[in-house]
């Protein structure tokens, strides 16, 4: 009973959330023009990113992959990897989806628990063994290849790149800290670096499908930058300002920001799964992203839930790009296909 309680508060939070359009901050306000902000990136690492997403969008249209009939509002949930010492690229994974089709994501998955008699935790990529092909890790695929309506977009930074707006980690921190409206920066200069990062990439996309008198609701996994609550705070004053640049064009934009896991919480650990799994799985193919061209070699160097995972996106709207950092010294970005045959 209990459990349910808890499953019923989840869901109401969700709806005041995503489908009123409440807890938000202030609506966006207009108070810059591309023009600058393409000026301010000139030069900088994220220029390539900015023009390699640009060129997606224009074959793709980013919008046409969502389903706007119930509301305008877009649901981001995201993850990272590369962490650790022996990976060459750092990913991050982000999971765009719109109110309603994440709400019917949501319900199905809560019908696979039941019907499986599955935990309430949903699969994660740490905790999935090695070799899992089959169980709850499929089962989830297969239910999200069937339900999943949005788009999933993976960003992987080549390690040997020590900033992507400035010539190194530093550079950026005492710059940042060097902004009257930053000086209560809450972290340090690798922090920092990060939550730029994923504050640029998540808000690139956002450029591309934020609607005037739209919205959207983001969740971050647990990470550095929400591990504490003026961490947070920081983390989205940070991405409500770099919003601005990218979103110039619109003058009305509702904000919604939440922390993950409070006591309790099932609804973080479903809507968190996708871009948990994904990152996971990121991360082991770009730690072999230097034998890509020798498909069989690939095969057997990766663990098997990630090919099980890259298998099973591929049937789902996702894109994935590689920045590099070339022997000239200049950065590259590529938006690359991922391709699994068994």
């Amino acid at each position: 009973m209990r459990q349910i309680l808890y499953l019923i508060i989840d869901k109401i939070k969700f709806i005041l959330c995503c489908k009123l359009g409440l807890f938000k901050i202030p609506k966006h306000k207009r108070y810059f023009h591309q023009d600058e902000f393409i000026e301010k990136i000139k030069g900088s690492a994220m220029e390539a990113v900015v023009d390699c997403v640009g060129k997606t969008n224009s074959r793709v249209n980013f919008n046409s992959l969502f389903d706007y009939t119930y509301n305008k509002n877009i649901c981001v949930s995201s993850d990272y990897g590369g962490e650790n010492n022996a990976s060459k690229y750092n990913t991050y994974t982000f999971t765009f989806h719109t109110y309603s089709t994440l709400e019917n994501w949501l319900s199905e998955v809560e019908k696979l628990k039941s019907s499986k008699n599955y935990s309430q935790i949903a699969p994660e990529y740490k905790t999935t063994s090695v070799d899992s092909r089959h169980g709850k890790l499929r089962d989830w695929f297969e239910l999200t290849k069937k339900h999943f309506k949005g788009v999933i977009f993976t960003f992987a930074v080549d390690k040997n790149i020590d900033s992507l707006f400035a010539n190194t980690k530093t550079d950026l921190y005492n710059l940042v800290k060097s902004q009257p409206h930053f000086k209560d920066c809450a972290y340090g200069e690798y922090i920092t670096e990060k939550i730029f990062r994923i504050s640029n990439f998540m808000c690139l996309v956002l450029a591309h499908t934020l609607q005037e008198d739209g919205g959207f609701f983001w969740m971050s996994d647990k990470d550095s930058i929400n591990q504490k609550p003026d961490y947070w705070k920081f983390s989205t004053k940070i991405h409500n300002h770099i919003l601005r640049h990218y979103c110039e064009h619109l003058t009305c934009v509702q904000k919604g920001y939440a922390m993950p896991f409070s006591k309790k919480d099932i609804f973080s650990n479903d809507f968190l799964s996708l871009s948990d799994l994904i990152a996971g799985a990121y991360d082991d193919y770009f730690n072999h992203w230097d034998i890509a061209d020798n498909p069989q070699l690939m095969l057997t160097s990766l663990k098997g839930k990630t090919i099980e995972i890259l298998s099973s996106i591929s049937d789902i709207p996702s894109f994935a790009y590689v920045i590099d950092k070339q022997s000239n010294g200049g950065i590259s970005c590529k938006n690359i296909e991922i391709i699994i045959k068994e």
